[in-house]
């Protein structure tokens, strides 16, 4: 089974240096996206109803969070859509490639230049076991380092890049998955 839309039939022409970019909008890679694709890659490729048996959550929360992505990816950098013959829109091609299974299901994988802005910025890198843990409760340790983290990053940025995090952004419940990024500073 191929991965469809293949590299000729569709490219969002979106750089890895605008990936980078999109993936560090906190509005267009919130908490649920940042869940979403931390999960794919840790499966690699991924059904939704998989993810939701391996992660948790249901299988409309993955599907519905791929699409959106794009969506809002999509409405920020105007790049091109894949079709379908009627016209509407496969907004989760912006961020995916996707193949039916014999099962029945539908499987994910990440967009190569998404990849590697995901590995360059370490956002879904997890623990050191590659596991994530969006769930999980994090000791003060976790906390420490990643405040660390924080304010070493304030001091070095140029203010209009500081990004700080309350309490209803992405850091509350993604917290654990920069926590390997902050201790191998």
């Amino acid at each position: 089974m191929e991965w469809i839309p293949s590299e000729e039939e569709y490219n969002p022409e979106i750089t890895k240096e605008q990936w980078i970019e999109v993936i560090q909008d906190k509005n267009i890679f919130n908490e649920n996206a940042l869940i979403t694709f931390a999960c794919i890659q840790k499966a690699k490729v991924a059904t939704c109803a998989d993810m939701a048996e391996d992660f948790g959550r249901n299988a409309n929360f993955y599907n519905s969070n791929v699409w959106r992505t794009g969506e809002r990816i999509y409405k920020k950098i105007n790049c091109p859509l894949w079709q379908r013959e009627n016209g509407t829109d496969r907004f989760w091609s912006v961020c995916c490639f996707g193949r039916d299974l014999k099962n029945g299901r539908f499987e994910f994988k990440v967009r190569p230049e998404l990849q590697e802005a995901f590995e360059e910025t370490g956002i879904l890198e997890g623990y050191e076991d590659n596991s994530f843990k969006p769930d999980e409760k994090i000791s003060r340790e976790e906390v420490s380092k990643i405040l660390c983290l924080l304010n070493k990053n304030l001091i070095n940025a140029r203010v209009e890049k500081i990004y700080v995090p309350t309490k209803n952004d992405v850091f509350i419940n993604t917290i654990n998955i920069w926590y390997k990024y902050a201790t191998s500073l």
